[in-house]
């Protein structure tokens, strides 16, 4: 699990004590406020080193935040730096001056915060699952495009974006802004959309595996209409039981060819991502760790 979820947790074993101590078969029933008090009731360890004999603390916010999701059935969003940036951004946007970008003191702290959010910009009609995964993919694209852009690392783009949401913000821009990149405003050939298409499925069977496929349900790979559909932007397709999924959209290239570009990655598995260039021809993996 340490491995799977990229949290770094050197000390195992107080983890498993705490989840041991706290966590029943009961937690079914368990309310989205019990839930919440549960991330914090397992996320603080403490244990005395082999080496040293010193007593050490840790608070696995983010790791405890994704094990209660998952136990929750998506029923409580998870804490991660990508969504807190956006939250605390927009909600200074919209006047709430005072909040920080600091890490919570605890998750019952990012859950209230959470739900300010929903209620300052009308999301109530979103579960909490949808608004935790569309911030953690939006904040995802815009962390890393900055990095690529400024030549900079994740944290540095992080801090970047910091500073423009502050600096918009300060302009009195309290607009939640979420736009689709276009890709190109041309028609494409309906055989060229067929080729694309039946090669981006062969990338998702390729990146999923069929044991994936029935295992999750998936009873249809996305159609490439969806694209022109949305007004020529960027598309996602979701795929549960990964936590995370496909992104794609189709640009030409300098000699005027359709080609579709796909980023996919799991959330929850660090470095899991990959970028295919698909064309009528077939696709290529031409990049891969990132996320």
């Amino acid at each position: 699990m340490n491995q799977i979820y990229s949290t770094a947790i050197q000390y195992i074993d107080p983890v498993v004590s705490k989840i041991s101590e706290h966590i029943d078969n009961n937690h079914h029933e368990f309310s989205t406020e019990q839930y919440v008090k549960l991330v914090d009731d397992i996320s603080t360890v403490s244990w005395v080193s082999s080496t040293s004999g010193k007593l050490h603390k840790r608070n696995n916010l983010s790791f405890c935040s994704k094990y209660v999701h998952f136990l929750s059935k998506y029923t409580i969003p998870i804490y991660d730096s990508y969504i807190w940036i956006l939250i605390i951004g927009y909600l200074k946007q919209a006047g709430y001056k005072h909040l920080s970008f600091a890490p919570p003191a605890s998750y019952a702290s990012f859950f209230d915060t959470f739900q300010i959010f929903k209620k300052a910009f009308s999301l109530h009609e979103h579960s909490n699952y949808a608004i935790d995964k569309y911030l953690w993919v939006y904040g995802k694209q815009l962390i890393t495009e900055i990095a690529k852009t400024r030549a900079v690392n994740l944290e540095k783009a992080k801090s970047i974006l910091k500073s423009q949401l502050i600096s918009e913000a300060s302009n009195g821009n309290n607009e939640m802004q979420i736009q689709g990149q276009e890709t190109m405003n041309t028609e494409i050939p309906a055989e060229t959309l067929i080729a694309l298409q039946h090669n981006f499925h062969s990338v998702i069977l390729e990146r999923l595996g069929d044991g994936h496929i029935k295992m999750h349900g998936i009873d249809e790979l996305p159609r490439l209409e969806m694209i022109k559909e949305s007004a020529d932007k960027k598309a996602w397709f979701p795929v549960a039981g990964m936590f995370g999924g496909f992104e794609f959209w189709i640009d030409r290239t300098d000699n005027g060819q359709y080609q579709l570009i796909s980023e996919s990655w799991s959330r929850v598995v660090g470095g899991s991502g990959q970028r295919h260039v698909v064309t009528v021809d077939g696709y290529e993996l031409v990049e891969e760790g990132f996320v």
